[in-house]
């Protein structure tokens, strides 16, 4: 009879010792390049978003961007943190699909909305329909 409780406390351990754990941190890493269209910040202490992690937070120093070729001869843009690929956005943001912008002008007007946006701590830096409309940008 003594038997059991010992079983029983060996198979607690058991499933105790087998439970899986997980960690959270994750780290991305990112291609460095050089680029043109740089902007300086000192900006102040991000603020924290309702989606926002601990890895989400705005990096502060010099930012750029380049506009690169998209599918169907549509264009994104790739944002730069201290030369180091920050974003890769090759569509439009905030619309569902993969269609790209279809003039460089739009590509540059709204990563340099997104610039402005990480330059004062929104993370992510997302762009609403409405900022979309107001630059241009058919839908």
């Amino acid at each position: 009879m003594k038997k059991f409780p010992s079983t029983f406390l060996l198979l607690l351990t058991l499933i105790a010792a087998c439970t899986p754990t997980a960690d959270k941190n994750t780290t991305e890493k990112s291609s460095e390049q050089a680029l043109p269209n740089t902007a300086t910040t000192s900006s102040a202490e991000p603020a924290a978003s309702v989606t926002a992690t601990p890895a989400m937070t705005a990096p502060k120093g010099t930012f750029s961007y380049q506009i690169i070729a998209g599918e169907q001869q549509t264009f994104g843009y790739d944002i730069y943190s201290d030369g180091k690929l920050f974003i890769h956005q090759p569509n439009i943001p905030g619309l569902p699909g993969n269609n790209g912008f279809k003039t460089k002008a739009l590509a540059e007007s709204i990563a340099q909305l997104v610039i402005k946006k990480i330059t004062n701590g929104e993370m992510p830096p997302t762009v609403s329909v409405n900022e979309l409309k107001k630059a241009g940008v058919a839908l």
